[in-house]
């Protein structure tokens, strides 16, 4: 990652580009749930983004391409602020039952390396 000077009025954009690795027993569909933490403190509730299907990627594991962005305007540069993610499966509906969401994988990004200078670049979350 790099730094660069942050404007809090245009704030941010995050592209979430793809998933790989994914074992075979998760089923049809995974999605991004996110939310912004300042501290321990939540500053937005969760929010996720639209599910997307999972595909074979050779005879072990699966891959899902999100290809997605979200734009973030008008939030304050701070060193405590930092963005939760989380990697559900997704159950399907069933005509007894809503779809169902399981956790496969989380993350936790600092968003800013100082109080005018974002964290930006391209991030690979394990």
């Amino acid at each position: 990652p790099s730094s660069a000077e942050y404007s809090p009025e245009e704030g941010f954009v995050l592209y979430f580009d793809f998933v790989v690795g994914l074992p075979i027993r998760v089923q049809k569909q995974v999605q991004i749930v996110y939310g912004f933490y300042q501290g321990g403190n939540p500053r937005t509730a969760p929010k996720s983004l639209p599910m997307v299907d999972v595909e074979p990627q050779g005879t072990e594991s699966q891959r899902a391409v999100m290809a997605l962005q979200r734009q973030f305007a008008k939030v304050p540069a701070n060193t405590s602020f930092k963005v939760i993610l989380e990697l559900q499966g997704v159950q399907p509906a069933t005509k007894d039952r809503g779809p169902r969401t399981h956790p496969i994988a989380w993350t936790s990004l600092a968003l800013f390396a100082s109080e005018s200078t974002l964290n930006r670049g391209m991030w690979r979350v394990p």
